[in-house]
């Protein structure tokens, strides 16, 4: 109350809880305590809005991964007055299916408990293609989380109308995502149609060419990185463990590249070569990272190659079911344009 009445604004989490999954939980009636509270101590002057904000995470726990913060329209507080002067308890529950319904359009929701997993995966990976029906921008972060949106809503309309043809969408795409742990690839390297036949040779040249850069990347940032990895699988919370391995590394990146420079410094005695080790730290973690990432892809289109030369009867399968779900989606958004 004492932040409001020196007009600040401030951040409040409604839901007061979290869990791993993309949906609106039931609201805490403490955001709408404090307002009414803070409006009635002023004698009702200060007009205090409450501004809805959905929050859309790419990936809960991974590092430099997308996040979309997406502003709604101000809810004025006015508007209850009388309901609260009468009774407070009704005025907290309206205003709390207010912000609740205000708040839903802003983040991914998915309802389904059932069929949970496979509304998100659709939404992801056909998000492209959804795209391109929808005229949006693919390469746009709120344009992507309108059209995830739509294909949401497109199938909780498509389950509601049609379950039975709905439910062999669910069974293939479980399945396909089932074959994909066993081929150890993602969908975008299974969505390849024709890959440069140098792509793959010249992409392990070039691994091996700044494998150098990697090792010395890897030797001097291993300890501050590994470290809050490490500890953070003690947190049985897997929501907090992002949040835990973010201030570790914070204060650890610092006091680590200290002690090493420092080490550095007694033992050659070299003020200027010193300041290069110095600088050479934080973009050697950059550059040890970004290699990690391009390993691991370069792997994926091994894989890849690998199956498709052999004729991988797995492989064979996860195409032709990717295939026909693409057709089915399709289906369902152009019938809905």
């Amino acid at each position: 109350m004492d932040v409001i009445e020196n007009k600040n604004g401030f951040v409040i989490m409604p839901e007061g809880d979290h869990a791993g999954f993309r949906r609106l939980r039931q609201l805490r009636k403490g955001f709408a305590r404090i307002a009414f509270q803070a409006e009635e101590a002023s004698n009702y002057s200060m007009d205090i809005k409450i501004v809805p904000v959905g929050i859309t995470y790419n990936n809960y726990e991974s590092y430099r991964t997308e996040l979309l913060v997406v502003f709604g329209n101000p809810i004025s507080l006015s508007a209850y007055y009388d309901v609260y002067k009468e009774n407070r308890a009704l005025a907290f529950n309206k205003l709390s299916k207010k912000l609740s319904g205000d708040l839903k359009p802003l983040m991914i929701e998915i309802a389904s408990e059932t069929y949970y997993d496979v509304y998100w995966q659709l939404s992801l990976q056909y998000q492209q293609r959804a795209c391109e029906f929808l005229q949006l921008n693919p390469n746009d972060l709120y344009d992507k989380f309108q059209a995830q949106k739509s294909i949401i809503s497109l199938l909780e309309k498509y389950e509601k109308e049609q379950p039975h043809a709905f439910s062999e969408l669910a069974e293939k795409t479980t399945r396909w995502l089932d074959l994909l742990k066993v081929l150890k690839l993602d969908t975008s390297t299974l969505k390849l149609k024709t890959v440069p036949f140098l792509s793959l040779p010249s992409q392990i040249l070039f691994l091996l060419l700044t494998s150098p850069l990697f090792i010395y990347g890897y030797i001097n940032n291993i300890l501050p990185y590994y470290l809050p990895i490490y500890t953070s699988h003690k947190i049985q919370d897997p929501q907090f463990r992002s949040s835990f391995k973010f201030v570790l590394s914070m204060i650890l990146f610092p006091v680590f590249y200290a002690i090493q420079i420092l080490t550095f410094d007694l033992i050659f005695h070299w003020g200027w070569i010193s300041v290069i080790y110095f600088a050479s730290l934080p973009l050697s973690a950059a550059i040890a990272w970004n290699y990690a990432k391009f390993y691991k892809k370069t792997v994926k289109l091994f894989r890849f190659y690998k199956a498709k030369i052999n004729g991988n009867g797995t492989f064979k399968e996860a195409r032709k079911l990717q295939q026909e779900i693409s057709s089915m989606m399709d289906m369902i958004v152009s019938i809905n344009k």
